[in-house]
């Protein structure tokens, strides 16, 4: 349906960056897109201060196959016991022996889905990384919003958030 609907216009406004861009070229499409970012609520992220000397790491977003870079996340968080780990999103659906590992590993911590009320007080003000690290996120707004909010963001440059970042240092 959607690949007939594509024949039928004439441009599209893409809710990402580049990558998503370049993913309807590479299908063969050859109408003209504009990028746009989703819209956060700015002052609820500007009004955070977060705490940059914190060892405290947060990443947000869990998904099959780990396109997030939960498993990522994961493997850092057993290199590095000294710092904490903060995942957001449903640990469920991750492979059960993936999991049951991840659970051993004391410096992480699931924290499921949470509303921007929770997580902006109890996890964005006190933490001082923001991780993103998957192999695809086109337009991030929890990028958006960690920067926002002064956290530090460590990302992958094999995704689409590293239009969104000034500086990338990729030795890290």
């Amino acid at each position: 349906l959607l690949l007939w609907l594509a024949k039928l216009v004439d441009g599209a406004v893409v809710a990402g960056g580049e990558m998503i861009r370049e993913e309807i070229r590479d299908a063969g499409f050859s109408f003209p897109t504009a990028k746009c970012y989703q819209v956060t609520r700015t002052d609820d992220f500007t009004k955070c201060s977060a705490d940059v000397s914190a060892k405290r790491v947060l990443a947000m977003g869990i998904r099959p196959r780990f396109r997030k870079g939960s498993d990522i996340v994961v493997g850092l968080a057993k290199r590095m016991p000294d710092v904490d780990f903060f995942l957001l999103g449903n640990k469920s659906i991750l492979p059960k022996e993936f999991l049951a590992q991840a659970e051993k590993v004391k410096n992480l911590h699931f924290e499921g889905f949470l509303p921007p009320s929770t997580y902006i007080p109890t996890f964005m003000a006190t933490s001082s990384v923001f991780l993103l690290p998957g192999s695809y996120d086109a337009g991030p707004v929890a990028l958006v919003e960690a920067m926002q909010a002064g956290l530090i963001p460590v990302i992958s440059d094999k995704n689409g958030c590293g239009e969104l970042v000034e500086e990338i240092d990729k030795s890290l």
